[in-house]
C-alpha cells in the first residue's frame, strides 16, 4: 500500500484482494497483530463481506491475535525491565550500559 495504514483502508485492501483471488465468501479467520488500526480494519472488511456477499463475518469471533506478536511483546516488557540499552549492538559496545554491580549488559532490548 502506498497510502495510509488506517483501519478502513486495510479492511477494502484486505476485500479486494480476497475478492480478487475468489476467496472472500471462504474467509473464515484471519490472524494479524493487536494494533488498533487492525481491529478496525476487520471491521471494515466485516462491512464489505456484508455488502458484496451477503455473508455476516463477526470480527471479534474471527480475529486470531498472532501469538509470536503477543511474545514480542511481552519479552520486550520482560528485557525492558532488566535493560536500559534500547538494543545491543555489537559495533556500538559504548550503548551497553552497566548494571549497578559493574556486570555488563550484554543483551540489552532486543
Amino acid at each position: 500500500m502506498n497510502n495510509a495504514h488506517n483501519g478502513p483502508r486495510l479492511g477494502q485492501a484486505l476485500f479486494k484482494i480476497c475478492d480478487r483471488l475468489g476467496i472472500a465468501h471462504k474467509v473464515g479467520h484471519v490472524t494479524c497483530d493487536d494494533a488498533t488500526n487492525m481491529d478496525t480494519m476487520l471491521v471494515e472488511f466485516a462491512q464489505w463481506i456484508k455488502n458484496h456477499t451477503g455473508k455476516t463475518w463477526i470480527e471479534k469471533k474471527h480475529h486470531i491475535r498472532c501469538l509470536a506478536h503477543v511474545i514480542h511483546l511481552a519479552m520486550r516488557a520482560l528485557i525492558s525491565t532488566h535493560s536500559k540499552a534500547p538494543f545491543y549492538n555489537p559495533e556500538k559496545v559504548e550503548l551497553v550500559i552497566p548494571f549497578e554491580n559493574g556486570c555488563c549488559d550484554e543483551i540489552g532490548l532486543v
